[in-house]
């Protein structure tokens, strides 16, 4: 590191601190509670859904850097550890604040995850959200948060996401029920590696990178395997490169060396899925019963699972009948719509109607057969109905 880097030691960490410490400001929309639009969903995530909405928004962050001109973050495992558990803390002790329930700071528990080397520390924290287009959208609002994101300074992060339903304060009866939190960093004895922005898979082997060292590294050279290395070359920060064929998990290292011959190294890895994943409803069939001229059937709703293989996904949906109806209409894998009866179900004469919904993401679709029974009164029956089949 040069002698001006060190200089923006003290600067930095004076800087950041107080951005830190800083109360968050009201119009900064991250952190604000927002009723009216609580989903109030009645299953907790599993820690994998979890980890991908994590990914997620680490992405949506690159992104948004990527587009302005500034090198993306690359996922450090220390600051997702302190991430993860300041979420968790924050939705299990029922608190908001950059500060913990014990009284520590961003950067005290950031050491303690054990990254140690640091130059510059930030924290993003965010709650009520629960998408992370949602918390994206709303620290770019916040001067302070957008700051924090769009510092070209930083070179790496960790994002920890909770989800506790149903979650009230005490004395209240509402919750954020959504948390989350980015720790930002830059250590002096790291230059990253990033691959494709820090996505979570890719589906073609040449993939962008991004190799910190700007101002250091003089050479570089690449290997898929740490045993089969590329000529040594002049260092450029981004270059394509071709990852080893077969699906899985692929690895990409670097070696950087500057003019006295000091070698850094990093890596990054990302999981290669060339064949197309697919798209996922279940269950693939719906049925209701309806009393004609009353609103509710039963069932009263289908919760949906919408998942793709091979990674996370947007999704459309969309239904051809008017009688039929999503709470929700678009989002990312995994997701669960409630599947209802709208409306103009009541006004049907009796009978048995189908509808279509369908789901489609970039590249698949997926479909469920719905059926409706509206009976002139309904006076008991029991679900599941089982269909009978004489035999031949």
């Amino acid at each position: 590191m040069g002698t001006a880097s060190r200089k923006r030691w003290g600067i930095w960490i004076g800087v950041i601190l107080l951005a830190l410490l800083w109360p968050i400001p009201a119009e900064g929309k991250a952190g604000v509670p927002r009723p009216e639009d609580r989903p109030g969903f009645s299953q907790t995530r599993t820690p994998t859904s979890s980890l991908r909405m994590a990914r997620r928004l680490l992405l949506l962050v690159n992104q948004a850097r990527w587009e302005r001109g500034i090198p993306p973050l690359k996922a450090n495992p220390l600051l997702s550890r302190a991430a993860r558990a300041h979420s968790l803390s924050m939705a299990q002790e029922d608190y908001f604040g950059h500060r913990g329930s014990d009284g520590s700071t961003p950067w005290e528990r950031i050491e303690a995850s054990g990254y140690q080397t640091w130059l510059v520390l930030a924290e993003n924290i965010a709650a009520g959200y629960a998408t992370p287009e949602e918390v994206l959208a709303a620290w770019l609002e916040s001067p302070l948060h957008r700051s924090n994101l769009l510092n070209p300074e930083l070179s790496e992060a960790g994002v920890g996401y909770a989800f506790q339903p149903g979650d009230t304060y005490p004395g209240g009866n509402w919750g954020y029920e959504h948390y989350w939190t980015m720790e930002l960093g830059n250590r002096w004895d790291a230059y990253p590696l990033v691959i494709a922005l820090e996505a979570y898979s890719t589906t073609t082997r040449q993939v962008s990178l991004y190799l910190y060292g700007q101002g250091w590294a003089q050479e570089m050279r690449l290997s898929n395997d740490r045993e089969n290395w590329g000529d040594w070359q002049p260092y450029r920060s981004t270059l394509t490169w071709e990852l080893s064929p077969g699906d899985g998990p692929k690895f990409v290292y670097a070696e950087l060396r500057n003019a006295q011959g000091e070698v850094m190294r990093s890596e990054d890895d990302i999981l290669l899925q060339e064949r197309p994943g697919t798209l996922q409803v279940h269950p693939e069939q719906a049925f209701f019963v309806l009393e004609q001229g009353q609103s509710a059937g039963q069932p009263r709703r289908y919760t949906l699972q919408v998942d793709r293989s091979g990674g996370p996904a947007s999704w459309q949906a969309a239904v051809d009948r008017e009688w039929l109806t999503l709470d929700v209409f678009s989002g990312t894998t995994p997701g669960r719509p409630n599947l209802t009866l709208a409306r103009p179900a009541s006004l049907l004469p009796p009978g048995l109607y189908t509808a279509t919904l369908t789901v489609r993401d970039d590249r698949t679709q997926a479909k469920v057969s719905v059926r409706l029974l509206v009976l002139p009164r309904v006076y008991a029956f029991y679900l599941p109905l089982l269909p009978h089949h004489t035999r031949p």
